[in-house]
């Protein structure tokens, strides 16, 4: 930027130079604000990027953890099902690789939800 100097210097009048001053400080105003507005329009979509992301990322937690909950639920109860159906269809002879053969299919499916065939092991 050129530095300010008199009309005596300038050969300008008080006027142009009045007036080429105040139409440089309204070209650095235009220029700042534009600045301003570029760096908040940029904040805004970063920021909301990372907003959205964040409420993602709770969102899947909270799905994944829901869902380990409930596999736990499921594994917890189906695990305490198993010693009273042995105490009532299991013997001395039941095994894991006998306890389809103890235990009547249907009877375990209304019990558990599941049918046996996910329960045993292959031999």
């Amino acid at each position: 930027m050129e530095a300010m100097r008199s009309h005596h210097e300038t050969g300008k009048t008080e006027a142009e130079i009045e007036e080429e001053f105040e139409q440089k400080k309204q070209d650095l105003q235009a220029n700042l604000q534009d600045q301003l507005s570029h760096t908040v329009k940029t904040f805004i979509e970063i920021s909301t990027q990372d907003v959205v992301e964040t409420v993602e990322k709770k969102i899947k937690e909270r799905e994944k953890t829901g869902i380990e909950d409930s596999v736990r639920d499921h594994l917890r109860g189906f695990s305490r099902t198993i010693p009273s159906f042995l105490m009532a269809y299991g013997n001395d002879t039941v095994t894991l690789a006998t306890f389809d053969a103890v235990i009547p299919n249907p009877v375990f499916l209304e019990v558990t939800s599941i049918t046996l065939g996910p329960v045993l092991f292959p031999s």
